[in-house]
């Protein structure tokens, strides 16, 4: 199983990880080139490579996906293939397994890359009730709708949020909408569409 590292990927040193200056190092080195990962623990989003652990969107896709046909017991995190069930401690199978899916995990839906976002152009700032919207990234295509409680960083294609995880998402899981999520769809095809 191999990842693709972005040619654009961004990466902070706020909080990340202790190695940081190693991790933004290794990504560095390896933008646009295919990466091994281990395939003894699987994950949905994430991917552990001889060195570093690396998320989904430090990735534009993957190749001979380990995942599919696989899932993790809930319990003890062991890996088991369609039609199996964990037999590795007693209390297994009363957790059950969480299968890798294209529901769940995005690089099974999306192998070959992430669904391509268009350039937005936001000219003003833009309300829709108590949240404010925001582009961020330039041509990272990243949006920030917020309020005084609340912030989504998302990217937005055909009527779907792709969180900074990578994960695609039909809302935003705002708790108290305060305003038509249609609208805010609404607003950001009319700008994906310039």
């Amino acid at each position: 199983m191999q990842i693709k590292i972005r040619e654009n990927c961004f990466v902070s040193t706020c909080g990340y990880n202790p190695d940081s200056k190693d991790f933004i190092a290794f990504i560095d080195a390896n933008r646009g080139k295919w990466v091994d990962v281990e395939t003894e623990h699987l994950f949905s989003n994430q991917y552990n490579t001889e060195k570093f652990r690396v998320m989904d969107k430090h990735i534009s896709a993957v190749r001979d996906d380990a995942r599919i046909g696989k899932g993790v017991c809930v319990y003890c995190g062991s890996i088991v293939s369609v039609g199996e069930t964990c037999t590795k401690r007693p209390t297994c199978a009363d957790y059950g397994i969480k299968w890798f899916t294209a529901e769940n995990t995005m690089y099974i839906a999306h192998p070959n890359s992430v669904p391509a976002v268009k350039e937005c152009k936001m000219d003003d700032e833009k309300k829709f009730g108590s949240f404010r919207l925001e582009q961020l990234g330039g041509s990272l295509n990243y949006y920030r709708l917020k309020n005084a409680r609340e912030t989504f960083n998302f990217q937005y294609a055909d009527g779907v949020f792709y969180m900074r995880d990578g994960s695609p998402k039909k809302s935003l899981g705002i708790k108290a909408q305060s305003f038509s999520l249609k609208d805010l769809k609404a607003y950001l095809d009319s700008q994906n569409a310039i």
